[in-house]
């Protein structure tokens, strides 16, 4: 098998995520025990907070242990067939922490200035995140882009399938862009974020962010494949490509075609929810295998089944 992890984004995130997993696994509970002490924060209290969780300092932080928690429980027969790597937004720290690009403590630090940064930016200004459901994307590119031409802040955000965008901007205009695609017969889901991630509403963060811990950060080349939602292929110049990440937008769907050219055969996504495996099943659809670990139950079941794919590829 050729497998590749997937490391989950902001809006995964539930009260609850993880309790069986941190009662039942001591190294996963060993994971977020870490990056607890390393954070000055309760990440098991924390993940039983639907309040705290909808906070996007406390919930970037909750996501990337759980995931990261998730990845130490897995045994060493998957982890030795893992060949790549690709996480949503802040998945992508998950994603080059677990495939030792940096090392936990320093990663957990910088990752937690990204949060808090991009917590007071979403408390600046009211904005929101809405995905656009429809096969027709191109009619939606063209939307935004009458609205800019109009003077209104609203940005693509978000490539996530070939029939999902996000769209990022001010809460008043994002009312109004929902009605206008609504009026075209296509469906719109507000997500549960705090603000209009990768979209120019996170500029002055971002140049605060650069400025600080990440100007001194050490990363080295990943030992896997790690693949980029800016740039949709593996990464290269890791600061330089995640300086761009706050404010422009991701490309799922060109960054998992990328690995799936790269060839992996399993795809297991290591988070709260089934986001991105769905997503999955809709960018690459039958042709890989794709699985999720969200729990305790289904880390136990899904080592079983990919022991039993191994069998039945010998």
């Amino acid at each position: 098998m050729r497998i590749g992890l997937l490391m989950s984004g902001q809006g995964a995130q539930y009260a609850g995520m993880g309790a069986d997993l941190y009662e039942h696994d001591a190294t996963y509970r060993a994971v977020i025990d870490q990056i607890s002490r390393f954070t000055g924060y309760n990440l098991p209290l924390i993940m039983e907070s639907a309040q705290r969780l909808s906070q996007t300092k406390y919930a970037q932080l909750a996501i990337y242990a759980m995931s990261l928690g998730i990845h130490a429980a897995l045994s060493s027969n998957v982890k030795d067939q893992v060949v790549g790597y690709l996480g949503l937004s802040l998945g992508e720290y998950s994603a080059l922490t677990a495939a030792q690009a940096s090392d936990l403590m320093t990663t957990t630090l910088v990752l937690q200035e990204r949060a808090i940064l991009m917590q007071h930016a979403s408390d600046q200004i009211e904005t929101t995140m809405m995905a656009v459901l429809t096969s027709d994307q191109e009619q939606v590119w063209e939307l935004i882009a009458e609205y800019q031409q109009q003077g209104s802040e609203i940005y693509l955000a978000n490539e996530n399938t070939p029939t999902q965008l996000v769209v990022g901007g001010a809460k008043d205009v994002m009312g109004r862009f929902e009605e206008s695609v609504r009026a075209l017969g296509m469906k719109t889901i507000i997500l549960p974020v705090s603000g209009a991630f990768h979209t120019p509403f996170m500029m002055h963060a971002n140049d605060i962010y650069q400025s600080q811990r990440f100007a001194d950060w050490a990363v080295t080349a990943p030992k896997v494949a790690v693949y980029s939602n800016t740039t949709g292929s593996a990464f290269k110049d890791i600061k330089a490509t995640l300086a761009r990440q706050m404010v422009e937008p991701t490309h799922f769907v060109t960054a998992l075609r990328a690995m799936e050219a790269d060839g992996v055969d399993v795809l297991i996504e290591l988070g709260p929810q089934p986001v991105l495996s769905k997503f999955a099943k809709k960018i690459v659809g039958p042709s890989i295998k794709t699985f999720t670990i969200h729990d305790h139950a289904s880390l136990v079941q899904v080592e079983q089944q990919l022991e039993a794919l191994q069998k039945e590829s010998i």
